[in-house]
């Protein structure tokens, strides 16, 4: 994935399902990625994904879908993260992507589906009318933002691969010898803020990188937009999910 400097995150190789907490790869790939809206106490965020389908190799059908004249084949997926439980809460395909025009979503059932999800955001205190401004984190993982208290800053870095099993479990069960944990870590000095960790299998040559391209401000901290890169002989993934509201002096 590559940050684009304004609004958003492009995304290749992953697509709109929702599986162990995290928005995943669906067989598509995620032209967009943004957030909405973050609740003022941080417990929450409204997200929306862009997202088109590999269909091995057949044609995508143009929906001719308002407002996507420049993605015209995308889906369009809005949802909510919980930031506090780490997981999707809710989520609502406001645009299938179709190889067919029987499969495209009728405006009226679009329309329905868009107002059910801004129903939700509003119950939920989420107002999307003005949504963050993401910040970039630069290449060597440094993050500044300013806000009412004066200006912040955090170091985003890797935490080296480890065996996730002991010698003792792995001559039990020689699939564990190939389970192995990787991760980043979010850092004010050398006081750790945040850590998140994510397992992969070396198997057909598997591995997993995390990175954090992105925050977004959230009151006097951030959260952080991770990217889960995964690969392997079968092909490449990406999938994405959010810190809580992290905060530094």
């Amino acid at each position: 994935m590559t940050a684009l400097l304004l609004t958003a995150l492009a995304f290749a190789g992953s697509g709109p399902a929702v599986f162990s907490g995290k928005l995943a790869p669906g067989g598509s790939s995620v032209q967009l990625a943004k957030v909405l809206a973050i609740h003022p106490d941080g417990s929450k965020l409204a997200w929306k994904i862009v997202a088109s389908e590999d269909y091995d190799g057949m044609e995508a059908f143009n929906c001719g879908y308002a407002g996507m004249e420049k993605m015209p084949v995308s889906n369009v997926v809005l949802g909510v993260w919980d930031l506090k439980a780490d997981t999707v809460t809710d989520a609502w395909t406001i645009y299938d992507s179709a190889i067919a025009a029987e499969q495209c979503t009728p405006h009226a059932e679009s329309e329905k589906r868009l107002a059910e999800a801004k129903a939700r955001f509003v119950a939920l205190g989420l107002d999307i009318s003005a949504p963050p401004a993401p910040l970039v984190v630069d290449g060597e993982g440094k993050l500044e933002w300013t806000s009412a208290t004066g200006t912040h800053s955090l170091t985003v870095s890797n935490v080296p691969r480890r065996a996730r099993y002991t010698e003792e479990e792995q001559a039990e069960d020689a699939m564990y010898s190939t389970t192995f944990s990787t991760g980043l870590q979010a850092k004010h000095g050398d006081t750790v803020l945040y850590t998140r960790l994510g397992e992969f299998s070396t198997m057909m040559a598997g591995g997993l990188t995390l990175s954090a391209p992105l925050a977004f401000p959230a009151g006097e901290g951030v959260v952080l937009l991770e990217r889960w890169d995964h690969t392997s002989m079968r092909g490449g993934s990406s999938s994405f999910t959010f810190s809580p509201v992290l905060t530094a002096p």
